[in-house]
């Protein structure tokens, strides 16, 4: 089982907690960080911003990082494992496994106790196609990626049949 939950900051920060080793790891926001910079706005200055933010990491670990995460990205890895799970939170305090479902707790209760809520019910990060109705009867339910958001909010799972 895969055990990195991504946290999504109002900053566009994207921070990744790993439950097994329980630590905040952030390489994610260093490649967010450089992505998000415009060509114009590239100097050596934003790059020793970004190292002094992240001191532990060399130049070339960040640039290693990136270029690991781009191939993954592009080879489409990570949307076909469904290995991306992302707590939402709410204004009113709820955390969700995600905009469409329920409540797994709130920003008042630790981080693993709402992760854990989850992982118990199941309700998005272990939806798969062999779970809802019409995929679980396709024969190429194990090839396709877990129901995306849209699907979930407009209650079809199977937009591959559509015509």
């Amino acid at each position: 089982m895969n055990s990195t939950v991504y946290f999504k900051t109002k900053n566009n920060f994207s921070y990744y907690y790993d439950i097994k080793n329980l630590y905040l790891v952030n390489i994610h926001p260093v490649i967010e960080t450089i992505r998000s910079l415009d060509e114009s706005e590239c100097s050596e200055n934003n790059e020793m911003c970004l190292l002094s933010l992240y001191p532990d990491l060399s130049r070339e670990d960040i640039l290693y990082y990136i270029k690991k995460y781009e191939f993954l990205k592009s080879n489409g890895f990570f949307s076909s494992l469904n290995t991306e799970k992302y707590v939402t939170g709410r204004i009113n305090g709820d955390v969700c496994s995600n905009v469409n479902s329920e409540p797994i707790g709130t920003c008042h209760e630790t981080i693993l106790k709402s992760v854990y809520q989850e992982l118990k019910t199941g309700t998005f990060w272990r939806k798969t196609r062999d779970k809802v109705e019409p995929c679980n009867t396709c024969i190429y339910k194990y090839l396709c990626p877990s129901p995306s958001n849209y699907e979930i909010a407009i209650g079809k799972a199977n937009l591959c049949r559509l015509k």
